[in-house]
């Protein structure tokens, strides 16, 4: 690290136990106290006053103005955000997260993703590293990592999932949404439901990064079940179809996964289900196409209750029941989050669940044949 930037570190500590007013030594006076020369000094002092951190007075001294320090919060996705096989929700959340750092005047981001510039993940995630140990960086949110290195990051850090090695969690809560998609099929007049999600042959080892993850894939197919039997509902062992979650997940995958999960109901024969409820957007629309080709109409045929992210337009919103998790709302919770942890708060919940909410766009009741 540039020296300059070791020293306006230090001596940004040193301001936050001075008040506002109150004198610095003078720039030879620094210069003695961190063993640099006075150019570097000069140029730490330099950056600190265009900050606000300090107030340079010609021929008087440096002085601490008592403005609060900005707060770095690192944001890290481990896969290019700008690849369309990452989908639409990154930009989404990122979008949300430019939107709430801009409200928040002791909050700056700094971004550890390639976005198309080649650079791999490790690359960043070395670079993170450094800038940790540098002070540059006071709390990290990561999204889409699963990697126990988190934990050893030595600073706050707040994951979108249960993760084991994360301070805080941001977590979509997927058993409500399932717990409202099968009412909300219900009400529209469906009684036999399917069920299409995540899913592990089996719950891997307690100790494994993925256990909690695995665990809530697991509690929202026991949701749907548990909901189905509340309502007096059907549903079927071939119409609970599981989508292996087994990494480099992208939305060309997912999309066929949903294909392949109807294919697996061959519900065009028999007995077929009148409702179906799906936790991934990406999902839906493999589920849509596979529906077309078996001659079945989403909306007239059979309905569809959808996860979706609040201003994709990936799913028609006017034959598929939306279930939107608001991007900006989840930017909150982890701007939020990552902001308190990082000033020291001790009130900081370790959870915080956003609800999915039904879309304003839903279809209008319509008795299913």
């Amino acid at each position: 690290m540039p020296k300059y930037l070791f020293v306006k570190q230090l001596i940004t500590d040193r301001l936050r136990d001075m008040a506002e007013g109150e004198a610095l030594p003078t720039m030879a006076g620094l210069q003695v106290d961190y063993g640099v020369s006075l150019g570097t000094v000069n140029r730490a002092i330099r950056e600190l006053d265009t900050e606000g951190l300090v107030d340079v007075r010609q021929g008087s001294g440096i002085y601490a103005t008592g403005y609060q320090r900005t707060l770095q919060i690192a944001i890290c996705f481990p896969y290019d955000v700008l690849s369309p096989e990452a989908g639409a929700y990154p930009r989404l959340l990122l979008g949300g997260l430019g939107h709430r750092e801009s409200a928040l005047r002791d909050v700056t981001c700094r971004h550890y993703f390639h976005a198309g510039s080649g650079l791999h993940w490790h690359d960043k995630y070395d670079l993170l590293k450094q800038d940790i140990r540098a002070h540059m960086v006071d709390a990290v949110i990561g999204i889409g990592m699963y990697s126990p290195q988190l934990g050893d990051l030595h600073v706050p850090v707040v994951g979108l999932h249960n993760l084991p090695h994360v301070t805080s969690r941001v977590l979509l809560d997927y058993v409500d949404l399932v717990r409202q998609s099968v009412r909300l099929l219900a009400a529209r007049g469906c009684r036999r439901l399917a069920y299409v999600g995540s899913h592990h042959d089996q719950l891997p080892a307690e100790d494994d990064s993925t256990y909690t993850v695995a665990t809530e894939h697991e509690d929202a197919r026991r949701a749907f079940l548990a909901e189905v039997k509340r309502l007096g509902l059907e549903t079927a062992p071939p119409w609970i179809q599981g989508v292996h979650d087994q990494g480099g997940k992208t939305v060309t995958k997912t999309q066929a996964a949903g294909e392949r999960a109807i294919e697996q109901m061959a519900i065009a024969a028999g007995l077929a289900p009148d409702g179906i409820v799906s936790t991934d957007d990406h999902l839906s629309h493999g589920i849509c196409r596979a529906l077309q080709r078996a001659g079945l109409a989403v909306g007239r045929d059979i309905q569809l209750a959808s996860h979706a992210n609040s201003g994709d337009s990936a799913l028609d919103p006017h034959t598929v029941h939306l279930l939107e998790f608001d991007p900006d709302e989840v930017a909150h919770a982890l701007l939020q989050t990552a902001r308190d942890l990082a000033a020291g708060h001790q009130d900081v919940p370790p959870f915080t669940h956003i609800k999915a909410k039904v879309a304003d766009t839903c279809p209008p009741h319509t008795q299913t044949p």
